[in-house]
Order: structure tokens, then sequence, then C-alpha cells
């Protein structure tokens, strides 16, 4: 029973793709423990919190904002932590940078978006 069922994943059929002859050892070669503990993803979570508190009042960068969006932002800020699981996916201060190539300084695409 267990050779049919490798038999028909590993031998080419008329339809579908075959897998690789030792798919089965692929599962275990990849599946490895996160080396950053627990711990040390609470400590980058709250420097990361600490550091989006320190730029919430950074007016340059939300004075072109209507006021739909200033409030919603507030809303974000001021949101407690034990009302996080209420919510499906919360974003605040995404900054996407991308690296410097030939000397040149890294490009900033996005400074803050929440």
């Amino acid at each position: 029973m267990i050779f049919a069922f490798y038999f028909q994943q590993v031998i080419p059929q008329d339809y579908g793709v075959p897998k690789h002859p030792l798919f089965c050892c692929r599962a275990l070669k990849y599946k490895k423990k996160s080396s950053i503990t627990t711990r040390e993803k609470i400590e980058f979570l709250n420097r990361q919190e600490s550091d989006l508190k320190n730029i919430a009042d950074d007016s340059e960068l939300t004075q072109l904002e209507d006021d739909d969006a200033k409030k919603e932002r507030k809303t974000v800020y001021e949101l407690p932590e034990e009302d996080y699981y209420k919510y499906p996916l919360i974003v605040k201060d995404i900054r996407k940078v991308y690296p410097g190539i030939d000397g040149r300084p890294p490009k900033i695409a996005t400074k803050k978006f929440c």
C-alpha cells in the first residue's frame, strides 16, 4: 500500500507533475527550529514598538493627510495591546527601504504607512 502511493507520486502519469524520488526526505531536511528564542522575539517587538512611538508625532509626514486618515492613525496608535486579538491585521508605520547600489545611498520607498 505504501509502495503504491510512492510509485503513484514518483512515476510520470498522463496528468500532473511527478515528484522527486526523495520527496519524502525533503520535508525532514527543511524542517528546522527557529534559532531565535521567544524572549528575543519579545524584546525585538518591544524595541520596534518604542521606535514607533518616537516617530508617531512626526508632523512633517502627517500634515498632508486628510481628517479621516488622521483619525484612523490615532485609533491605531491608541489601541491597547489587549485588544489586538479583535483585529485580523494591524498595520503600524510600514517602512520600505531599497538598498543602495554602486555606492548610492539607500532609497526610501515608503516612510510611514499606517
